[in-house]
């Protein structure tokens, strides 16, 4: 169960890691060191496909939203469209923000299932 935990922080940060340099172009080296945990999730032995595909579609999620956020936040208000509520153009903004972000992480969890091949099968 430990390792379970240690497994989602590994992916979890890694992912974090990867996308602060998105957010705050300054902090770009930071990314080098977010490659570490997301190596380090996908070394540690795993049960099936499925959850190394889970692991990398959610590190992929969390690279997007970083990678995502200007483009899509920074459209609002969306006046343009005609929409004069306020929560509106949020929830049109959040929708569209996290639904491109999980349809462009579907690569990231192929890459993930790759990279278990590769780790797993090659010398």
């Amino acid at each position: 169960m430990k390792a379970v935990v240690w497994r989602h922080a590994y992916t979890l940060g890694g992912g974090f890691f990867l996308g602060i340099g998105f957010v705050f172009p300054g902090l770009w080296w930071i990314s080098l060191v977010g490659l570490i945990p997301l190596l380090r999730s996908f070394s540690q032995s795993s049960r099936s496909v499925l959850r190394d595909f889970a692991h990398g579609w959610v590190l992929g999620l969390i690279i997007n939203c970083f990678a995502l956020y200007a483009i899509f936040w920074h459209t609002l208000p969306l006046d343009w469209y005609g929409f004069t509520a306020e929560w509106v153009p949020a929830v049109v903004g959040a929708g569209s923000w996290l639904l491109t972000s999980a349809v462009l992480a579907l690569g990231t969890g192929v890459f993930g299932i790759a990279l278990r091949w590769a780790w797993k099968d090659s010398l």
